[in-house]
């Protein structure tokens, strides 16, 4: 029997990731794993916990795709609707399925906890799929526009599932191109720029399938190029690099796997260069990321969380009539903070930052959301002012991501 060929969307499922309390991981998790097994992702979009909504998503995709692969509302509670909203789209019944129930009392066994049958129900003539490091059960269900497949939205199980059960039923049934990724990463520019710049070469490469894909503090352009040919598709790789470069490259830090940590690390290694941080509004976060990458020891000799007005005036002598007049949190005090702790760690660069996250504290001249970093080094400090929207959380990490940014772009030009 000859395969199909497999285009597949994504939707991602959960009004938390809607309401900004939930960061969506599973998506680029997915993507990625599609990718290394050969398949491409043609859109993916986020709904709420709301059948309606689920199903005018499902009509949407099934436009262009031939499979949804979808990640959250499998658990227990009242507001885990996505079984039943399947079964409904695809005019089935819910059934009991012993199979999922004894996986899922395999889960518990030896443990206080019991299952909750609700979560062994499947649609008629779905083929369950084990979770392996969890307790719901996925889904594969035929409906007559597609093939839906749901997954749970815990990441760890979401890529279990995924390599050990989806990836396996996809070669099983779907026939594989031969591609070639490319993920442009870019920060300090918003999602309607970069979609407007690179619009030309989306028009020029009309065979190769773009996503743009927004994220805290940064946006990813990812290119998939189907060729038989290896040597085509690194050829077309090799001007898909330019012409982003030459559209955006202003404001890309890396690409693929990269991350804007990973790739200061690197920098600084290679510069061998060293950085300290002192952190008020994102409490240590900063730190926490650099120290997060292997290696980072050779280049990150400290930090200071300087939250309060007189840890900044005590640990790193910012004048108390400087934070009087002009405020804690102000491009004076960011100034200080980065030069003194560069001074107190004897490194190449300082950064600092101090900021009102909120979600209380915020005036009319300044605002929840403003946020002053500084870059301080042998050249003299270099001082930065943003206005973030978001809950507390948001506002921390996409300080972080912005001001590493702007260091990425220094140290490279060092």
């Amino acid at each position: 029997m000859k395969k199909k060929e497999a285009t597949i969307s994504i939707v991602a499922i959960g009004s938390e990731l809607l309401d900004g309390k939930t960061q969506d991981t599973n998506t680029k998790g997915i993507i990625t794993l599609l990718a290394r097994g050969g398949y491409a992702v043609r859109r993916a979009v986020m709904v709420r916990d709301d059948a309606a909504e689920i199903c005018r998503a499902f009509d949407d995709e099934f436009k262009k795709s031939t499979v949804i692969i979808t990640t959250g509302g499998l658990g227990p509670t009242f507001d885990d609707i996505t079984v039943r909203t399947i079964a409904g789209y695809a005019g089935k019944r819910c059934v009991f399925s012993k199979q999922g129930f004894a996986w899922m009392e395999a889960y518990f066994k030896g443990r206080a906890y019991r299952p909750r049958k609700r979560q062994a129900y499947i649609p008629a003539g779905a083929r369950a799929l084990r979770n392996y490091a969890g307790v719901a059960p996925g889904i594969i269900v035929e409906c007559n526009n597609g093939c839906v497949i749901a997954i749970p939205g815990v990441p760890h199980e979401m890529q279990h599932m995924m390599e050990r059960s989806v990836l396996p039923y996809l070669r099983e049934q779907y026939r594989r191109k031969p591609q070639t990724s490319l993920s442009i990463k870019t920060a300090g520019i918003g999602e309607p720029t970069v979609e407007r710049e690179i619009k030309p070469i989306i028009k020029v490469h009309e065979d190769v399938a773009f996503g743009i894909y927004p994220k805290l503090g940064e946006v990813e352009v990812k290119a998939v190029i189907s060729d038989v040919s290896a040597k085509r598709r690194s050829q077309k790789k090799k001007k898909l690099m330019a012409a982003f470069n030459r559209a955006v490259g202003d404001w890309i830090y890396g690409y693929d796997d990269d991350t804007v940590e990973t790739v200061l690390v690197s920098l600084l290694k290679k510069k061998k260069k060293t950085l300290s941080c002192a952190e008020s509004c994102t409490g240590g976060l900063i730190g926490k990321t650099i120290t997060d990458v292997p290696g980072a020891s050779a280049v990150f000799k400290g930090g200071c969380v300087v939250y309060a007005n007189e840890a900044k005036e005590t640990l790193l002598r910012v004048p108390h009539e400087i934070i009087q007049t002009k405020g804690a949190v102000s491009a004076e005090v960011a100034g200080y903070l980065a030069a003194n702790v560069r001074t107190l760690f004897q490194t190449d660069y300082g950064i600092a930052v101090t900021g009102i996250a909120g979600p209380g504290g915020g005036t009319k001249t300044k605002p929840v959301g403003l946020v002053w970093g500084a870059l301080a080094s042998s050249g003299g400090t270099r001082v930065f002012q943003w206005r973030f929207p978001g809950a507390r959380e948001l506002v921390r990490i996409r300080t972080m991501k912005a001001l590493l940014f702007e260091l990425v772009k220094i140290v490279k030009m060092s």
